[in-house]
């Protein structure tokens, strides 16, 4: 199971654990807890949105913004980043 099928319904995590390797976040209503990987490589990216709410996006590869502290509120992003698909030549 992918780390995006778990956080689709999930609105709002707590974050409980912040190492080198990894963030541990825990869902305030099931207590069901998701490590999300510190490498660039690996899906999963927390990064603060426009309101400057920290947003998790379970399928994009990317970093953990380092200002993530234990008991911080990180949201799960419900609508796609990109709006169209790239373009290619032929």
């Amino acid at each position: 199971m992918r780390i995006s099928e778990i956080v689709q319904e999930q609105e709002e995590m707590e974050v409980r654990t912040v190492n080198p390797n990894e963030v541990v976040l825990r869902d305030r209503q099931s207590g069901i807890e998701k490590k999300i990987p510190k490498r660039p490589d690996q899906p999963g990216s927390i990064r603060r949105n426009e309101e400057g709410e920290f947003e998790l996006d379970a399928e994009e590869p990317g970093d953990i913004d380092d200002r993530v502290a234990i008991g911080d509120v990180v949201k799960t992003r419900t609508e796609p980043q990109r709006t169209t698909a790239p373009q290619g030549t032929v």
